[in-house]
């Protein structure tokens, strides 16, 4: 059975991928997700952490390309 802590990571990464997949060419949803308040300084926070576990790692290159999509597929609108 997984320990709660590897259950709350893969649930981490797979929000993360999925979220990735979902923004990938809808500057719509891009929009939507960006206009929550907390969406870039959460991911920012998480990308620039110093953790060092390897979950950590894949969480930390996951946040990175989700601000990578925000980014690429943004309309300028938000």
């Amino acid at each position: 059975m997984p320990s709660l802590q590897s259950t709350k990571a893969q649930t981490r990464l797979g929000l993360l991928m999925l979220l990735c997949v979902w923004l990938s060419h809808c500057p719509v949803a891009v929009a939507l997700f960006l206009a929550i308040p907390s969406t870039v300084p959460y991911l920012t926070s998480q990308v620039g952490s110093n953790e060092s576990d390897d979950n950590e790692d894949l969480c930390q290159a996951l946040c990175a390309m989700l601000l990578g999509v925000t980014v690429l597929f943004n309309d300028s609108s938000v």
